[in-house]
């Protein structure tokens, strides 16, 4: 057929999925730990990388052997936070979850975890911070009204 294109699919086509996945023997992956943190740093920076790329970039901050780099990004691919594709004899990664999921993930563990889901505790304990400013309580303030217009509106409509 004349001008007719075989359908093309993105490397990226199986990507797998959006949040965190649970490990193979229905285990909770746990949160995502500093060093893990800083690789998917350099994933949402450059978008795809390899591990030299990766080596590369963190090398400034920490020293790291390539084979631990790759065990990072395998560990990080089984769990559902990084897919890969193979370039000619390398893997590139990317990854899977943007970092507000990463944020919202973490910021669940903190609040289940040492918060026992209480919410309010949670929010007052950040509150007590001294590294806190009138222009950090005022963002908050805020937020906090944008959110119970929210709530409002969701009650209403329901």
């Amino acid at each position: 057929m004349s001008g007719s294109h075989p359908e093309r699919t993105s490397p990226w086509a199986e990507s797998g999925p959006q949040q965190l996945s649970t490990h193979s023997k229905g285990r909770d992956p746990g949160p995502i730990t500093g060093l893990q943190l800083d690789v998917l740093r350099v994933l949402w920076a450059r978008g795809e990388a390899t591990v030299a790329d990766v080596q590369s970039a963190l090398a400034a901050r920490r020293r790291l052997a390539p084979t631990t780099v790759a065990t990072l990004l395998k560990r990080l691919a089984a769990r559902g936070v990084v897919t890969h594709r193979s370039e000619g004899r390398a893997l590139v990664y990317r990854a899977l979850l943007d970092e507000a999921q990463v944020a919202s993930q973490a910021i669940d563990e903190v609040a289940t975890q040492v918060f026992q889901g209480d919410v309010a505790a949670f929010a007052a304990e950040l509150l007590r911070r001294e590294d806190i400013d009138q222009g950090d309580l005022e963002r908050i303030r805020v937020l906090i009204e944008a959110r119970a217009r929210e709530l409002d509106k969701d009650a209403r409509e329901s």
